[in-house]
C-alpha cells in the first residue's frame, strides 16, 4: 500500500529579528506580546495544516480559540489586522494563507515531489524488469539446477526385492546370496554403515568382491559380515 501524500511540515525557520520585522511591530504596538504570541501560534497552526491553509469559519474559528486560550471574537480581530498588514492573507474560499511561511516551505514540497517521482520510476523499472525475467527462456545455469534437482529425484535408492537380487547376482555370475543380502540389509534400515545406502548394486558388487557367498567361512563374529570392506 502506497504511503499517503503528505502535504504539510513539521517545523518552519524562523529568523532570530522577526520580532522587529515593521509589521510585526505593528502587531505588538497594537495588541502586545498577545499579538506576538498569537502570531508565532497562527504559523504553527498552517505549518500543520494541508497545504498551510486553515479555513476561517465558525467552527474552525472556535477551535482555535480554544487552543489558543483566547476568545473567539479578539481571535477573529487579530487575524483581521494580521491580514490587514498582509502578515497573513485571505483566499477566494475564507482561507488564511502566508505567502511567506510558503514560500519558505516550497523547497519542500518540490523536494517530496522529486524523491515521489523519482520512487515512482524506480518502481515502474523493476516492474518492468521482472516482466522481462518471467518471460526469459531459463539461463544455462537454471538448467543445471534444474538437472541436479531432476537427477537426484531419479538417484533416490529404492529397495531392491530378493528376485532383482538373485537377477543382478545371476547376471554378474557370482555366488553372494540374494537371501542373505536382502536380510542383511533389510535388519540395518538398508545403511553402508552409519550412512543411507545409494546402489544396492555396488553393494552387491561389494560381497562379491570380499566373497561373501555361500561358500565363504563365517567371520569372527559369528556371520558372514565381520570383514566388509566398503
Amino acid at each position: 500500500m502506497a504511503r499517503p501524500r503528505k502535504n504539510n511540515a513539521e517545523y518552519f525557520s524562523h529568523d532570530n529579528d522577526m520580532r522587529n520585522d515593521k509589521k510585526i511591530l505593528a502587531v505588538r504596538n497594537k495588541y502586545g506580546y498577545e499579538g506576538y504570541a498569537i502570531y508565532c501560534m497562527m504559523l504553527e497552526t498552517l505549518c500543520g495544516s494541508d497545504f498551510f491553509k486553515l479555513k476561517i469559519d465558525d467552527k474552525n474559528l472556535f477551535l482555535t480559540s480554544g487552543d489558543f486560550r483566547i476568545d473567539n471574537k479578539k481571535l477573529k480581530e487579530i487575524i483581521d489586522f494580521f491580514v490587514s498588514v498582509d502578515l497573513f492573507q485571505k483566499t477566494e474560499n475564507n482561507e488564511i494563507i502566508c505567502r511567506g511561511l510558503i514560500n519558505r516551505l516550497q523547497y519542500l514540497l518540490d523536494k517530496r515531489e522529486e524523491e515521489r517521482v523519482k520512487y515512482s520510476k524506480v518502481k515502474e523499472s523493476k516492474v518492468k524488469k521482472s516482466k522481462r525475467n518471467s518471460q526469459k527462456p531459463p539461463s544455462n545455469s537454471q538448467k543445471l539446477s534444474e538437472t541436479h534437482i531432476s537427477d537426484t529425484e531419479t538417484k533416490r535408492f529404492k529397495k531392491p526385492t530378493v528376485a532383482e537380487i538373485k537377477a543382478y547376482c545371476s547376471e554378474r555370475s557370482n555366488s553372494v546370496d540374494a537371501d542373505k543380502f536382502f536380510n542383511h540389509y533389510e535388519s540395518n534400515g538398508w545403511r553402508v554403515g552409519k550412512n543411507p545406502m545409494k546402489d544396492w548394486k555396488a553393494s552387491v558388487r561389494t560381497w562379491e568382491r570380499n566373497s561373501f557367498d555361500n561358500n565363504k567361512p563365517k567371520g569372527e563374529n559369528g556371520n558372514d559380515f565381520g570383514k566388509l570392506k566398503y
